[in-house]
């Protein structure tokens, strides 16, 4: 289940909360339907010259959440060829740091930025 989509380009972010049947019926979204949200994402891939998405490791299940949902709503296509590659940083980080050995994404935003990782935003 896609919850949230979210890109950066510099100092520009996209972000866009997922309307759940959960959240509909607890009466607390404020998110969109997840078609909207990907033609929401698709633009603003768009917008960016050579987009390329960069996933902490890429072999998890959200990116192939992510792909099944495209492709559910005919939009794979489109991401693929908007999409200009795809950079895994898990094993760039092994290699940079390779005594570190908890490579959770949670240990190393407060290991290298010094906060907590904040599991409620994408961003």
């Amino acid at each position: 289940m896609i919850t949230q989509l979210a890109a950066v380009n510099g100092e520009n972010s996209f972000k866009a909360v997922i309307q759940t049947p959960e959240s509909v019926l607890g009466l607390i979204s404020q998110g969109v339907s997840l078609e909207t949200g990907l033609e929401n994402f698709l633009c603003y891939l768009r917008s960016v010259p050579k987009p390329i998405i960069v996933v902490y490791n890429f072999w998890t299940s959200e990116l192939t959440v992510l792909f099944k949902a495209l492709d559910s709503f005919a939009k794979k296509w489109d991401f693929c060829t908007t999409v200009c590659g795809y950079v895994d940083t898990l094993p760039l980080i092994k290699q940079k740091i390779p005594m570190f050995g908890l490579y959770k994404m949670k240990n190393l935003v407060r290991m290298y930025l010094q906060k907590p990782l904040n599991d409620s935003s994408a961003l």
